[in-house]
């Protein structure tokens, strides 16, 4: 009988028995995380649309840096996921990065289903890539590759295989090493496990080779952690052993907003329009992520217009005479109990949930919308918060005046305590923690609006049979900024049904996207459009402005007409919502500055950049013991390099200690310019960046956070405003800022400075009233025959 040829050397396998590679600096795992994210950046689906021909790739737009590797191919094999899988994680993963960066779209996108679907990909990823970790390790450049070439045929490896599960299951190796592990000292147990399975496979064994290998270490009394052990019976798709999902190698975190980051700046990119009126051209902010979430594009399921916060059927609302109604039953006319006593419905709202999340206090009976504003216990305190939400960034964006009174969130650990009604009156109650609820899903979201007093409050207590609170309806609280208020109702009575006869042909389906397209377009080109004009009217007011009537009265008047004979008026309610969203804010800021000249300067041609912090809201308790007047608003100006800053003096008047920030300055930037190219043909220029922080006097922080936003390459009518988040060191969200920035010649900033030293603020009311007068106007224009593109784009396929 022939003797058998020895094929490998001994002292091959034990050098590839030895072989390791660094736990913190694993090539192999960094190799598989990059290729990963490089498939997943390459599956991105879908095209820029455009009226003629397929638009560029979003994966060209998105990632421009792309480049195929070979290896990727390998990935379906090795891991059994298809390309639906990788094109769907690529989508979810890109919208998590929108979500994160973004400003104007940040609020429309459902980061609650956005950050599900991304751990459950994370998690299908983790129980995968066990095959695929193997297929790297025979070529990333690591001592396990290098020593397992010496193994280069079939038979070298079955030679090799049987030589190194001698020397594993040995009882020499194991004594040793259960010695180590006795004394403490086998501190990379489950990397060198983990990679002795992984070689085990390298060399051809299968699954059920390698559970009985570690089945036989286990008997002879190696010490194996449960999660690298062997299946409870042999293997099957269905049941992975603990071992071949293992993945510390490369998963130290999920895949994320690191990954990404390539596309911040394609993310935030804009484009200029000719546009559909007026002599600038129209700048569409982040416009390549409002293309790629939108209808029928790939990340519209992760997007929807923001819409009304409401409660779901079934919640208790208590009627005046203590009984309790489901508020779907509610209708106007009825009253309800208040802490101020009965108030009548003057509307009851109906909006459709549009696949939001909705959330429960713990196990509670009722369910509301992540934005819905309950009122919080410690409002009696002068210096804190009086509302709370699951979401206060998006209540705080969604409905304006609610971020003066400050907002607290619900879903922390420890929220604030909320008011609950008893049979004497109300009481302070802890709730438990906002939690959501993905399984309930209703058609339609409910809520009330009441008649309202002097005080502009519209609350109501609701809740399930055991449990009332009182909540707040979601409106503007009017009566803390009255002349804004007056000139957004204004503005709502002139324009509102002009929009609706406009947009009456547009299907129901694409009305929100309509609606959401044009008020955020017009708000957007406002001020640089009607600025100029706006200041001769203010400049060359003279006589008396006709009587105002009182504001509540107003209030209820206009309220009233968006109930019709058939009952809520979704559309007009719908339109109603996001006007006050886009335009309250804008008319809060411009009233008590109209001082501010919008003489403005061309795009190309200006020469000083005026930025406006209208305010910096932040969302946890700020620091205790910190008077208004020892904050400062710190503003920089980067452009790779930091290359101005200024201090803004905090308005005691209008701030409040609850963590609401105002400042009525204006830091100015001489040295600022104008970019000549856009982002995409200069890639190697460094954007314009602001930076905003909250200091104390002395140039502390007084609450760490980091909030910076990019300008775009061009300010086309010379003012753009921007809202944006404030993150902590963690990048959770802690506020946001509301800012405008201003494109002045050295002479308008000349004319700023003196129509400032100027200014009376009795001349507020009439810049109110023009304000108002010329948006009217404006959105005529916008709505003319002669601008028809517009309704004709909404009769056709939405944005």
């Amino acid at each position: 009988m022939t003797e058998a040829i020895t094929r490998v050397d001994k002292k091959d396998v034990e050098d590839f028995f030895a072989a390791l590679p660094g736990q913190h600096t694993n090539p192999i795992g960094s190799e598989s995380r990059r290729l990963i994210v490089n498939h997943v950046k390459g599956s991105t689906p879908g095209n820029y649309s455009q009226l003629i021909g397929t638009g560029p790739a979003f994966r060209d737009l998105f990632f421009p840096g792309y480049r195929h590797d070979s290896r990727q191919d390998r990935l379906a094999k090795e891991t059994g996921l298809n390309a639906q899988f990788w094109s769907d994680l690529a989508v979810t993963a890109l919208c998590q990065q929108i979500h994160e960066v973004t400003s104007r779209l940040r609020p429309q996108i459902r980061r609650g289903d956005v950050d599900r679907d991304l751990r459950s990909a994370n998690d299908v990823l983790k129980k995968s890539c066990f095959t695929w970790y193997a297929y790297l390790a025979t070529s990333a450049a690591s001592n396990i590759a290098t020593t397992f070439a010496k193994f280069s045929t079939a038979e070298a490896r079955k030679e090799a295989l049987d030589l190194y599960t001698r020397s594993l299951t040995s009882e020499a190796w194991i004594n040793g090493r259960y010695l180590m592990w006795c004394q403490g000292n086998w501190g990379n147990q489950h990397w060198e496990l983990y990679h002795h399975w992984i070689k085990l496979y390298m060399l051809g064994a299968t699954f059920n080779d390698v559970d009985r290998t570690i089945r036989t270490c286990i008997d002879k009394g190696l010490p194996v952690p449960g999660d690298l052990g062997p299946a409870r019976s042999s293997h099957s798709v269905a049941d992975l052993p603990p071992w071949a999902t293992w993945s510390a190698w490369w998963f130290t975190r999920d895949l994320g907003v690191a990954d990404f980051a390539e596309a911040d700046g394609p993310i935030k990119a804009g484009r200029y329009s000719g546009g559909f009126w007026g002599s600038w051209p129209v700048y569409l902010p982040e416009d390549n992520s409002f293309e790629f979430t939108a209808n029928g594009q790939p990340g519209s399921r992760y997007r929807s217009v923001p819409s009304g916060s409401c409660f779901a059927p079934g919640t208790q609302v208590v009627l005046a005479d203590g009984t309790l109604r489901n508020i779907e039953d509610v209708r106007a006319g009825d009253e309800v109990s208040t802490p101020s006593g009965p108030r009548r419905v003057l509307l009851a709202m109906r909006v459709p949930r549009e696949d939001r999340t909705l959330h429960r206090l713990g196990d509670t009976g009722f369910a509301f919308s992540a934005t819905h504003p309950f009122v919080l216990a410690q409002r009696a305190n002068s210096e804190e918060a009086d509302y709370g939400a699951a979401d206060p960034e998006a209540l705080s964006r969604n409905v304006p005046t609610f971020a003066q009174h400050g907002v607290r969130s619900l879903r922390t650990d420890a929220p604030p305590a909320l008011v609950r009604r008893t049979s004497s009156g109300t009481e302070p109650y802890q709730a438990p923690p906002a939690r959501p609820d993905p399984d309930l899903r209703p058609q339609w979201l409910h809520d009330l609006y009441l008649e309202v007093g002097e005080d502009g409050l519209s609350e109501y207590f609701a809740g399930d049979t055991t449990t009332q609170v009182l909540v707040s309806s979601e409106a503007p609280l009017f009566a803390i900024s009255p002349l804004p208020a007056h000139a957004i109702l204004t503005m709502l009575e002139g324009s509102a049904p002009l929009i609706m006869k406009k947009l009456a042909d547009t299907p129901d389906e694409k009305f929100p996207d309509a609606v959401n397209e044009l008020v955020h377009a017009t708000a957007h080109s406002l001020l640089g459009e009607i600025g100029a004009e706006l200041t001769a009217r203010v400049d060359n007011h003279t006589g008396d402005l006709p009587p105002l009537p009182p504001l509540h009265e107003r209030v209820r008047r206009f309220v009233q007409s968006i109930e019709d004979p058939t009952g809520y008026n979704v559309r007009l309610g719908f339109l109603v919502e996001r006007f006050v969203a886009e335009f309250a804010p804008l008319t809060q800021t411009a009233i008590p500055m109209g001082w501010r000249s919008f003489a403005l300067a061309p795009a190309t041609s200006g020469t000083v950049l005026s930025v406006t912090v209208h305010g910096i809201h932040v969302f946890a308790s700020p620091a205790k013991q910190t008077k208004l007047t020892d904050a400062r608003i710190r503003v920089e100006l980067r452009h790779g390099e930091v290359l101005g800053s200024a201090e803004l003096p905090v308005s005691v008047k209008d701030s409040t200690i609850a963590g609401y920030y105002v400042s009525n300055g204006v830091a100015y930037f001489s040295a600022w310019r104008p970019t000549v190219r856009p982002a995409d043909e200069a890639p190697d220029v460094a954007p314009w960046e602001l930076d905003i922080g909250l200091d104390k006097t002395d140039g502390t922080p007084l609450i760490p956070f980091t909030a910076d936003v990019s300008l775009p390459w061009q300010i086309s009518s010379g003012y753009e405003q921007f809202r944006f988040p404030a993150h902590d060191a963690d990048g959770d969200v802690v506020g946001q800022v509301l800012l405008d920035v201003r494109v002045l010649t050295d002479e308008g900033y000349v004319r700023d400075n003196e129509r400032r030293n100027a200014w009376e603020t009795k001349r507020e009311p009439v810049v109110a009233h023009h304000l108002a007068q010329l948006t009217n106007e404006y959105i005529a224009k916008v709505l003319s025959d002669e601008q028809d593109s517009y309704r004709k784009r909404w009769t056709k396929q939405p944005r």
